[in-house]
């Protein structure tokens, strides 16, 4: 199969392209129904999914490759549909691991915030396949349409109130050595 890197995606200029997944250069979006299934996106209205659905590509990456890295510019996110990948946050030099993410599990929700970069990493320790989004390009659709805004912040808001428990948790163990 050969991949190519994702077109039409912001990146940095000093932004490495092995960073970015990659793509069958045949992919089309992933369809409404799909993403209904997805505890994520599950109970958005149809015109919403088809909405996210657009800006939606399929993507691999291979066992120790970043899907993000902590500091570059926050233009996308992913939801996982296979494999597992390591979320770490570099803390002094230090890479602190914070979860263990997998099937279903949505990463990388910087982008609907500024300043537009990541604050963890993320490196797949499976083979991974992920459903990737062009967040700044979602990010403008949410622009336009308050409601898919909200719905979309809510669900961002408990992500990040879990991955916050999960910062918590690493704090509490840190202090306790």
């Amino acid at each position: 199969m050969n991949n190519e890197e994702i077109p039409g995606a912001m990146y940095e200029p000093d932004d490495t392209p092995e960073s970015h997944p990659k793509r069958n250069p045949e992919s089309q979006p992933v369809s409404v129904e799909e993403l209904d299934r997805i505890p994520f996106f599950h109970g958005l209205s149809a015109e919403h999914l088809a909405q996210v659905a657009r800006y939606s590509k399929r993507s691999h990456f291979e066992p120790g490759q970043a899907m993000l890295r902590q500091g570059d510019l926050a233009n996308r996110f992913y939801i996982i549909t296979s494999g597992r990948v390591l979320l770490e946050y570099n803390a002094a030099g230090k890479m602190v691991p914070i979860q263990d993410l997998r099937a279903g599990d949505p990463l990388g929700f910087s982008w609907f915030f500024s300043p537009d970069n990541l604050h963890f990493t993320a490196t797949a320790q499976t083979p991974v396949e992920a459903i990737f989004f062009y967040g700044v390009l979602l990010r403008e659709e949410c622009d336009f349409d308050p409601a898919l805004g909200y719905e979309l912040m809510r669900r961002t808001g408990e992500v990040m109130l879990r991955r916050m428990e999960a910062i918590s948790g690493k704090l509490a163990q840190a202090i306790s050595i």
